[in-house]
């Protein structure tokens, strides 16, 4: 449970400050934040080179010889060197992305500020990894709640207080990253120190690198759509459907990825005692009822929710936002599908198919974004997830067939679709419009609850999965 909170953090402040950012941010300047940070991913999902993951891969399996802490130690010198020649990079080339991407040349200050949060931002992952290969669960809580409210504090104050409109949130957001990660370095020098060992060096470029082109394509996948959009309509435009993504990623963080953390390992287990496809086919239901009811129950609300959290000039994001929670849904049945590959280590069909949806999205996004704008972009987006959803199961079931029982399934997202563009006509917000969304919502829940479509054993997996989240 504390690893949980602690990783979800960064998102929650992402969450909470959400209505300050509409409220003291027009579309415009909110779509030129959105674009600054995914370029700043895109540089840090390179320069990262997965050495978190790298560090859990060999730290364990070195730890006896004192090779556990030269990991870590080599780890964080690695990320650091990579991340400042990324953040360099990024810098010397911010006029011309700025004026590309930004609609003007003299806002590459925002991209050069923002370069300089990979360092830091490099050292806090290296170290809470640490913190997590050692098993120190408060101490890994406890940096993520004083992340989140040094992020949340600083970018009040010059937002805010200083009214400093978009800089002040570039500024606030290094300010809080390179604090914790001062505060916390001495964690990992006290216990590691900062001796940098080939050997380490060697396993860890040569476990990360690989896996480069995977996150890439991760990353085209998930930030290529507000590119489009930025070349063809405008920056206010993909400042709405950024806030419409948001909703559809808080979806996905908050309702698939606790399940995740639970059913991770525990797929592996029971495939591995009994080759038994019954509980696979069980969790799939079950799985898919709980995306299905959120998913309906967020688009549909999804008006009320941004009237809630944002300023009037992104109402329209309300109207994207069902589509990509769609795609945010296949997202999630990617991931449940992709077992068998995963099982028999065939992680390059991962590869393939991201390869094969990146095609999809950019014919899609070239055809759909000039004449439909954010829509366009949205429903390009989603059928790029589907096929991706496709082609993923149908390379993993050649392996492992799990006999997902997709086509129960096609019938009861149907029936979500039909519900959702039902309560979409209710009309303008208002209380009595809200209960009486509510009360169609109750209804579809307890409908599907009560189905065919969930048997006994499922109904009794969901209480037995909602007692281990709560004792974790």
């Amino acid at each position: 449970m504390l690893y949980g909170i602690g990783s979800l953090t960064k998102q929650l402040a992402t969450i909470v400050m959400l209505p300050i950012y509409t409220f003291y941010l027009a579309p415009e300047d909110y779509g030129a934040l959105e674009i600054v940070n995914l370029l700043v991913s895109s540089v840090a999902l390179i320069a990262g080179m997965n050495l978190g993951e790298g560090l859990f891969r060999y730290y364990h399996e070195t730890e006896e010889s004192g090779g556990g802490r030269k990991t870590v130690a080599s780890a964080l010198v690695l990320a650091v060197v990579l991340n400042a020649l990324g953040a360099v990079l990024l810098t010397a080339l911010a006029p011309a992305l700025a004026g590309q991407f930004l609609s003007g040349s003299e806002s590459w200050y925002f991209v050069s500020i923002a370069a300089v949060t990979l360092i830091s931002e490099a050292c806090i992952s290296i170290i809470t990894c640490h913190m997590r290969a050692e098993g120190d669960a408060w101490k890994f809580f406890w940096s993520g709640i004083a992340r989140l409210g040094l992020h949340i504090a600083f970018n009040l104050f010059f937002l805010v207080y200083l009214k400093l409109g978009l800089l002040g949130i570039f500024l606030g957001s290094l300010a809080s990253s390179v604090l914790v990660a001062a505060t916390i370095l001495p964690y990992t020098i006290r216990r590691a120190g900062l001796t940098v060992s080939k050997v380490s060096v060697k396993l860890l470029l040569g476990f990360g690198g690989p896996l480069i082109l995977a996150n890439v394509a991760q990353f085209y996948l998930g930030g290529i759509d507000r590119f489009f959009l930025e070349h063809f309509r405008d920056l206010a435009n993909v400042g709405i459907y950024a806030l419409a993504a948001r909703l559809a990623q808080s979806f996905l963080v908050l309702i698939y990825e606790p399940f995740e953390q639970i059913w991770d390992p525990e797929k592996y287990r029971i495939w591995q005692t009994s080759r038994d496809i019954q509980p696979f086919q069980r969790v799939f239901r079950l799985l898919t009822v709980i995306l299905v009811v959120f998913g309906v129950g967020i688009s549909v609300m999804a008006a009320e929710i941004f009237a809630l959290l944002a300023s009037k000039p992104f109402a329209s994001a309300s109207v994207v936002a069902p589509v990509l929670i769609a795609a945010a849904m296949c997202t999630a049945l990617t991931r449940f599908a992709r077992f068998g590959s995963l099982a028999e280590g065939k992680t390059a069909n991962v590869y393939k198919a991201a390869l094969m949806a990146a095609v999809v999205v950019t014919l899609l996004l070239y055809l759909l974004t000039p004449r439909f704008g954010p829509m366009g972009a949205a429903f390009a987006v989603v059928i790029a997830a589907g096929v991706r959803v496709f082609i993923e199961n149908r390379m993993a079931s050649r392996l492992v067939d799990l006999q997902l029982p997709w086509r129960s399934f096609m019938g009861l997202a149907i029936i979500g679709v039909l519900v959702t563009i039902g309560c979409l006509q209710i009309g303008p917000i208002s209380i009595g419009n809200v209960f009486l969304k509510l009360g169609v919502l109750a209804g579809f829940a307890a409908a599907i609850w009560w189905s065919p479509y969930l048997g006994h054993s499922e109904r009794q997996l969901a209480f037995t999965l909602a007692k281990l989240r709560r004792s974790e």
